[in-house]
């Protein structure tokens, strides 16, 4: 074919295809505008992520200050969802952790926000992981003191000491280490721990507590003068701290069961309304942890000093839980500070069956409610919020007691006084050894921060070791002055004072 023919058909680049070609160089013109306005932007709607994420976070720590920890929370939520990339992210998540393990109890939940860190790449590269696996391992120990969540706690501790052995959190994760060992039993191993923590990092907040806790374990191994010196260490260096406070309250009991001679090894106050009068018989004591003592008539509720209390009519029951005291009444309603009420039900094949006898209950470490069912003569275990777990022992008890490591003392006054550590039977203790002790009327129970159990006589205190080992008696004779002889109830304070009800002269004594 001619080259004129074949120039002939083709197209024109000229007419009416120049404004075609305009039109794509603006369109790409303007498209490179629009990347070129992205970039810009990116940088500074990061910039404006971060400093939001920072402000909510920063409002969020201020809330927990003052107190409003579910304000806080919100806060918290919000920067983990909204700002998941942001640098403050792994640390409100972490924040959330501590909440649900420290406030609300929800230790799975707990668990959820710090394994979200520890098994985040981006996360578990910030400074919120090595204190995410200390939460990891306590809400194990907040669980259960099983031995498999014990060791599991362990494992979480000893996981973020290898993986960030030069972080902020190595003297937290030493001590919780130790406490670990505590809980398993063994006393050796948790005294080499705590003395770790204390040699490895002194002053540090962590080194405190660990003194503290090498204090209780040189009591476990029978060496009181030794535990005394660590107290008085933890006096010496933490100043006007509650570490402090705490120490002279530990110390002052050793110096009552070890130094003293067993005949001053208590006094009554001399005044007589020191623990309050009262018009009706006193069905129970409980102590709170800054000392003062909740007393329960067969009416009504108060302490000896002003406090938040529940309300309840009739009270049959009283204990200290997690959330503050607690009173169960005559109908078997727990009834809480804030006004919540808890049913304790116990699913059966044909129908629940509602315990409507409770004559005690106590608080485990987890947060638990052991209680003591009168018509089935048991002892059921219950969660914090009242949901059944299972029976815990099959005894029938009248009064308990709970020890720091959940041991608990069983009184009936048909079969004696038993200890049971998760629910099985490890010692019994007589009521009467010839020329040492006689217990005619047993009353009342309790342990003291040691472990060493203290019951209560209708005409003295029978105090014993932790190998329950009689220790002595309050008073220590029948010769011996003595201001009460129809006693009904008894509390231990954290300092170890006595706090015995009397149903004769209607006064709580205070012995000291």
């Amino acid at each position: 074919m001619p080259m004129s023919s074949c120039s002939a058909r083709r197209p024109s680049t000229t007419g009416h295809d120049r404004p075609r070609r305009a039109i794509l160089r603006a369109a790409w013109l303007w498209l490179l505008i629009g990347i070129c306005g992205l970039v810009l932007a990116a940088p500074a709607a990061g910039q404006a992520d971060e400093e939001l994420a920072a402000r909510r976070f920063e409002s969020g720590l201020v809330f927990v200050r003052d107190g409003n920890f579910r304000e806080a929370l919100e806060d918290f939520q919000a920067v983990a969802n909204l700002y998941p990339e942001s640098a403050v992210a792994d640390n409100a998540i972490l924040e959330i952790a501590r909440y649900h393990l420290e406030v609300s109890g929800a230790v799975d939940q707990a668990a959820a926000a710090a394994d979200r860190i520890v098994n985040n790449r981006s996360y578990s590269q910030g400074d919120a992981a090595p204190e995410a696996y200390v939460v990891l391992g306590r809400a194990a120990l907040a669980r259960s003191l099983t031995e498999g969540d014990i060791q599991d706690a362990v494992s979480n501790f000893q996981r973020g000491l290898r993986l960030y052995p030069d972080s902020s959190a190595v003297s937290q994760t030493l001590f919780y280490i130790a406490e670990g060992s505590r809980l398993a039993g063994q006393p050796a191993e948790a005294l080499a721990g705590y003395r770790r923590v204390v040699a490895e990092h002194p002053g540090d907040p962590w080194a405190i507590r660990a003194r503290l806790g090498a204090g209780r374990m040189a009591v476990l191994m029978n060496d009181p003068i030794s535990a005394m010196e660590e107290f008085q260490r933890v006096r010496d260096e933490s100043g006007d701290g509650p570490e402090a406070a705490d120490a002279l309250a530990r110390t002052t009991i050793l110096y009552r069961l070890f130094v003293r001679p067993p005949e001053t090894a208590y006094a009554i106050e001399p005044s007589a309304d020191a623990g309050g009068r009262t018009t009706r018989k006193v069905v129970a004591l409980a102590p709170l942890p800054d000392g003062n003592v909740v007393v329960a008539t067969d009416r009504a509720v108060s302490s000896l000093r002003p406090s938040p209390l529940p309300a309840s009519e009739r009270p049959r029951a009283l204990a200290v839980g997690p959330d503050g005291p607690v009173v169960v009444n005559e109908r078997g309603v727990l009834q809480r500070v804030n006004g919540e009420s808890v049913r304790f039900v116990v699913p059966d094949r044909d129908d629940a069956r509602t315990l409507n006898e409770v004559d005690a209950l106590v608080a485990t470490s987890t947060g638990d409610w052991l209680v003591a069912d009168r018509q089935a003569e048991t002892i059921q275990r219950f969660s914090r919020t009242g949901i059944y777990i299972g029976e815990y022992a099959d005894v029938r008890a009248e009064r308990l007691a709970i020890d720091p490591l959940d041991r608990v003392a069983v009184l009936d006054n048909d079969d004696g006084l038993h200890v049971y550590d998760a629910g099985r039977q490890i010692a019994r203790l007589s009521t009467r050894v010839d020329n040492l002790y006689r217990i005619d009327n047993p009353a009342d129970v309790a342990f003291d921060v040691f472990g060493h159990l203290y019951v209560l006589d209708r005409e003295g205190v029978y105090i014993f070791g932790r190998d329950r080992r009689f220790m002595m008696r309050v008073p220590a004779s029948d010769d011996a002055p003595n201001a009460f002889d129809r006693a009904t109830a008894m509390a231990i304070d954290p300092a170890g004072r006595l706090y015995v009800a009397d149903e004769r002269d209607k006064i709580v004594f205070v012995l000291q």
